[in-house]
């Protein structure tokens, strides 16, 4: 990833390797919920948001949840595609982003104390964000949401902090789901889902209807043991 913060001297930001997530596209919301369950408001949702900005989001081993342009989908009136400019105006967006470009990346908390490991001149290779994202549109009351939802798989695992007290804090595995409705605002954190007990996030959330609404609910199995037997009752942070 180029970087240059200086504005003079040309730098390259090494990305992390993707091994186990596969990226998600994320253009205009095409679950069908006015077809599937009857409720009109997801049509009017989905051609609110026919237009909004391509986006591929995927994790990488360096810990960062990753958001990348892909442009705009569609034809001008000349019948040209055009990837990287308003659909129906033919000119570039606010802020005008290269195809390929990283709009922004977001680094869950629970792998931040693992990122020394990267700097050790005998690392290996760690997990960090390492599983595939889920995204599902929401209706919270009467608005619908896009929500990005994502675990760690192997990463994040349980890790002690020390700080020179006699109790130590402690990470756990978790789960991150944010808001990604509009495309150029900065995303916005919904819920870390993570406990004690949690064990590795490693599988692919599945998001629910609820039989009294079209409200979300996450659904998630995870069998690998932590490398460390804790207890506690589970929270929501």
């Amino acid at each position: 990833l180029p970087w240059d913060p200086s504005g003079t001297t040309a730098k390259v930001w090494r990305m992390g390797d993707v091994i186990n997530s596969q990226p998600v596209l994320v253009g205009q919301p095409s679950s069908g919920y006015n077809q599937t369950y009857g409720d009109q408001s997801y049509a009017a949702y989905r051609t609110a948001q026919a237009q909004r900005r391509q986006v591929s989001y995927f994790g990488s081993n360096d810990g960062i949840l990753h958001a990348t342009n892909l442009g705009f989908f569609g034809a001008l009136a000349q019948g040209q595609a055009s990837y990287s400019k308003d659909p129906l105006t033919g000119t570039p967006p606010v802020p005008n982003y290269e195809i390929g470009d990283e709009i922004w990346g977001y680094l869950p908390p629970s792998v931040l104390a693992h990122l020394q490991l990267m700097a050790n001149v005998a690392y290996e290779h760690s997990f960090y964000v390492d599983l595939s994202p889920q995204v599902v549109d929401i209706k919270d009351g009467s608005n619908w949401r896009t929500v990005l939802i994502v675990g760690l798989r192997l990463g994040g695992a349980p890790i002690e902090l020390l700080n020179g007290g006699a109790s130590n804090p402690y990470t756990t595995p978790e789960f991150v789901s944010l808001v990604l409705t509009d495309p150029e605002a900065t995303p916005q954190l919904i819920r870390r889902l993570s406990h004690d007990s949690l064990g590795k996030s490693t599988t692919i959330p599945t998001g629910l209807r609820l039989a009294h609404d079209m409200s979300g609910s996450l659904v998630r199995d995870s069998r690998t043991p932590s490398i460390q037997s804790r207890t506690g009752t589970p929270t929501l942070q």
